[in-house]
């Protein structure tokens, strides 16, 4: 299924490539090699976040809680796949 998505979308990457690298960017805008430690930062203070509801065994929103980090995770990936394919 992933192949699939990414045959179809490959020919775009190269345009939003561009697109992107031709926007007017602000001066304060990070550096490109500041996004990937600080998506891995931002996941692991997630799982932390999670295990620490994980861990309230007894308490009435923790299911709540623990789904909508589920459906979160899922539309999040479902959305870094749409931008990677």
């Amino acid at each position: 299924m992933a192949w699939r998505s990414g045959a179809v979308f490959r020919p775009y990457i190269g345009v939003a490539t561009q697109w992107y690298a031709a926007l007017a960017k602000p001066e304060w805008l990070p550096p490109q090699n500041w996004f990937a430690p600080v998506w891995i930062a931002l996941y692991v203070l997630m799982g932390i976040a999670a295990w620490l509801i994980w861990r309230e065994r007894y308490h009435r929103g923790r299911t709540t809680a623990i789904a909508a980090y589920g459906v979160q995770l899922f539309l999040n990936a479902l959305c870094r796949r749409c931008s990677l394919a």
